[in-house]
């Protein structure tokens, strides 16, 4: 019997940086779902329950932390691992300190070995 793939749900409103995480995740068994605002963010996680969220943490208007309050407020029946993406790791840390739930915060730019290693740590 298959199982089933890990669904990973990235959030990035960067054209060329969502298709270079996609690509980076295409190495593994994962199936993407890609979202460039805060509103589809929401939306997915809640109707197709992802595994994991990558966030880039600069979309403007909308930080790490409301974005994974929003979505544990829509599913609070489970703690979905989210890996910020941010320039500002110092800040972000401090903008989601009261968020229960795993994460973790990688600094730009961006190792994607580092990132596929925080997603198999928290799948």
């Amino acid at each position: 019997m298959p199982t089933q793939k890990k669904k990973i749900l990235i959030v990035c409103n960067d054209e060329k940086n969502l298709a270079w995480l996609s690509t980076i995740l295409a190495e593994r068994e994962l199936s993407i779902l890609k979202a460039q605002s805060k509103e589809k963010a929401v939306e997915l996680a809640e109707n197709d329950d992802p595994d994991l969220i990558i966030y880039d943490f600069d979309i403007s208007g909308f930080d790490g932390g409301d974005m994974a309050s929003a979505i544990r407020e829509k599913r609070p029946d489970r703690k979905i691992p989210i890996v910020f993406i941010t320039s500002l790791v110092s800040e972000a840390e401090q903008k989601c300190r009261l968020i229960d739930g795993p994460m973790c915060f990688l600094s730009k730019p961006l190792n994607g070995k580092k990132l596929l290693e925080e997603i198999d740590s928290l799948l």
